[in-house]
């Protein structure tokens, strides 16, 4: 009931893919490198906590490239998670299925329910799973969920409860 199952990926997974998730995968990381680059250019004459700016300790050269080094690794982590990780799940074709049970569903306070669910995938344990009020008779307590969900770029691509 609990182990993974591999799928071929459907013709609405892989164009919901190339529509949809990579190209917002894209914009995000651009976004981040834009705002990253910008904040190298004015961080330097940021005074820290308990000291001056480093512009006071090093050269603005040295601390603009510094900075941009650090920005620059996260940047690659947040590209080989996202973008890279798709475009693996998209030349491998296939998809995870994982059957699990709803152990609880609690109201979260924004007219939304979270569901707890019994086991969960390690690449999907940081994920909530948070749904409307509208939505809340989907799904109820002991009811068998099937995620759908890419293995690489750990992207939930589908919840529903298995009827």
């Amino acid at each position: 009931m609990t182990e993974s199952e591999d799928e071929v990926l459907s013709e609405n997974d892989v164009e919901r893919i190339e529509i949809e998730l990579l190209p917002e995968a894209k914009r995000t990381l651009l976004w981040m490198s834009t705002a990253l680059l910008g904040l190298c250019f004015v961080l330097p004459f940021v005074p820290a906590r308990r000291s001056g700016p480093l512009v006071a300790t090093m050269s603005y050269p040295f601390a603009f490239f510094s900075l941009f080094l650090v920005f620059a690794i996260f940047l690659f982590y947040v590209y080989r998670t996202s973008v890279f990780g798709l475009r693996a799940d998209l030349r491998s074709g296939h998809k995870c299925v994982f059957k699990t049970v709803v152990s609880r569903k609690q109201w979260n306070g924004n007219a939304a329910f979270e569901l707890i669910l019994a086991e969960v995938p390690e690449v999907l344990s940081k994920k909530k799973f948070v749904y409307p009020s509208v939505e809340s008779h989907c799904f109820h307590e002991g009811d068998v969920v099937v995620l759908e969900y890419l293995e690489r770029s750990a992207v939930l691509l589908r919840v529903y409860a298995e009827i």
